[in-house]
């Protein structure tokens, strides 16, 4: 375990002589056995790494793997949902404090030194996807209206090469996206950010014709905005800081809303 981090450090650090310390490391959190005095620690060795970029990752049990069967079997026991959530706020804490800032639900930044990469799927714009199994999104004009598409490229690798070599493409499934479905994918992704979903994209999409501060018209938004857990303007909706945190736990009730004041404008 020391011979791994030491060697960790020593890459790290080689990153950062080549990148110009413009490096980030992944952190995750919520581990068998681990302890909020370990994590503070950890959390204070990533800084004295690299101090432009950090993600937090919550450790979640994928079904049917050898460590959920484990955890089924009570061979190994993760954290407690309290301890979790102390974890989370200690990093929110720790690290604004230290002069990176949340700019996502799990991501933190120096000023300048966000991801330019994840930040194009959390403000909906368009990107391609490359690769076995990549994912796009792709914006077109239809009918004088911009409509959103989903791509999908072969799973299989050796299907994609020869499938890019035969058709200079690996595309295996192109899908319009309906009004609602763009809607809410640009929602759900940009909720994630500090800065929340700005009216200016989804009115791209919906041709002015849905507002989010519409949505103040539902009990369920109201409770929400009374609660401090999101805001709602002109400029768009957004969660509060203390509402970022738990997103998870209200966020379903939000797309309701938008899904019911969607079918009213279409």
């Amino acid at each position: 375990m020391r011979f791994a981090l030491t060697l960790t450090c020593r890459y790290i650090d080689k990153a950062n002589r080549i990148f110009d310390d413009r490096t980030s490391i992944d952190l995750m959190f919520g581990r068998p056995g681990q302890t909020l005095e370990g994590w503070h620690s950890e959390l204070e060795l990533a800084l004295e790494l690299s101090s432009s970029h950090i993600s937090l990752y919550q450790l979640t049990m994928e079904r049917s793997t050898p460590m959920e069967k484990r955890h089924r079997r009570g061979e190994i026991v993760l954290p407690d949902t309290d301890l979790v959530g102390d974890m989370y706020n200690l990093a929110v804490e720790y690290l604004e404090e230290a002069g990176l800032q949340r700019y996502e639900v799990a991501n933190f930044a120096q000023k300048g030194h966000q991801s330019q990469h994840n930040l194009s799927y959390w403000r909906g714009q368009q990107y391609l996807g490359i690769g076995p199994g990549a994912h796009g999104r792709i914006h077109g004009l239809e009918q004088g209206a911009v409509r959103r598409s989903a791509t999908t490229q072969s799973l299989v690798p050796d299907r994609w090469m020869e499938e890019v070599e035969s058709y200079s493409t690996g595309m295996a499934k192109t899908e319009k996206l309906g009004i609602l479905q763009t809607l809410e994918e640009i929602f759900l992704q940009g909720m994630r950010m500090e800065r929340g979903v700005n009216q200016e994209i989804l009115d791209i999409f919906s041709d002015g014709k849905f507002k989010l501060i519409d949505l103040k018209s539902y009990a369920v938004i109201e409770n929400l905005i009374a609660g401090d857990f999101i805001e709602i303007d002109e400029r768009g909706i957004r969660a509060t800081f203390r509402g970022l945190g738990l997103l998870d736990f209200f966020i379903a009730d939000v797309c309701l809303s938008i899904e019911d004041l969607v079918k009213k404008h279409f």
